[in-house]
Formats: C-alpha cells, structure tokens, sequence
C-alpha cells in the first residue's frame, strides 16, 4: 500500500507541474505581444491564403491592438491599418462576452471573385431562430475611414465613420446606438 500511495503521490506532483507549464506557456502565447506574434507567424502555414500583420501590442487577455493587418486569398483581399480590441476576458466565466471596444480604422476589403447570385424570392425575408449560449455585450464598435468593394468591377463604398453599441442575449438584439 505504501508503493501505490507514493507513485500516486508523485503522479499528482507530475500533473500539477505539467498543467501548470501549459498555463504559462498559454499565457505567454496569448498574453503577450511576442507570443501573439510568434502564433502568428506559425499558424501563417495552416490558414488558406495570405496572412501579414506588421506590429502587435497588447494581448488577448484584455487589450490588443495590431496594426499593419494584411490578409489576402483568391477570393477577398483585406486591409486594416489599424485594429483594437479591448475586452473583458473573465466575463466568460459568466457566459458574457464583453467588447469594451473594437475597431478597424484605414482599411479596405475587396471581394476578387463575383458571388453567386441570390435566387429571387417573392417571400419575405425572416431572420433564423437563434438561441445565443451567452450574453453578448458590444459597448464600443468604431469603423473609421474603410473602403469596400462588393464584387470585381464594382463601385467602392467609403465608410468615413461608424459607431455601433449593442447587446444580444438569447434571442433578443438590442442596438442602442448605431
């Protein structure tokens, strides 16, 4: 009985060494501009297209802002100069997704391929049934001075100034400034 409670002992040791090493080695990558970086970078291989950003500050866990955001593929080219995002993380706990803010300023998105065309209908368009899993908060949604180009071809749409407050929970949506 004494050989069982020792490699339970040290087995338990192990376990808490190692979930403690995952802890730190997630937070550095997620919690620090050198770790968002560096995921950046490594997943660069594993996302279908092109995918560039020349500066991070922050992290994920509260405030991160990139700037230099590139992402092209062949269907949409996307360019943001500037990109904020500030939220309040261990609102999750509480099944709440708190956005203090996001924004997109200097940016522009091109669709490179035409869509499929919508087949016309004579109903009228009703939203889907949908039970959101968590109360989702957006205080602050800023889009300043970004360009959008829907299809090859198509005339731009210049968005010099966007503001959007809002919150969902379950089913409801709420826009409170937009």
């Amino acid at each position: 009985m004494g050989l069982l409670r020792v490699v339970l002992i040290w087995t338990t040791r192990l376990l808490l060494v190692l979930l403690l090493l995952i802890s730190t080695a997630l937070g550095f990558l997620l919690g620090t501009p050198d770790g968002i970086s560096w995921l950046l970078s490594n997943a660069a291989p594993f996302i279908p297209g092109k995918l560039q950003v020349a500066d991070v500050k922050g992290g994920l866990f509260g405030d991160l802002r990139v700037s230099g955001l590139h992402y092209h593929n062949e269907s949409l080219s996307l360019d943001v100069g500037a990109l904020v995002l500030r939220w309040e993380p261990m609102g999750l706990l509480h099944r709440r997704l708190h956005v203090v803010e996001l924004s997109a300023v200097d940016g522009r998105f091109e669709q490179l391929q035409p869509s499929e065309p919508e087949p016309e209908s004579s109903e009228p368009v009703t939203p889907p049934d949908i039970r959101l899993p968590l109360e989702i908060r957006l205080d602050r949604v800023v889009v300043n001075n970004f360009q959008v180009i829907t299809a090859p071809g198509a005339e731009s749409l210049v968005v010099n100034q966007l503001l959007l407050r809002a919150k969902a929970e379950g089913s409801d949506i709420e826009l409170e400034t937009l």
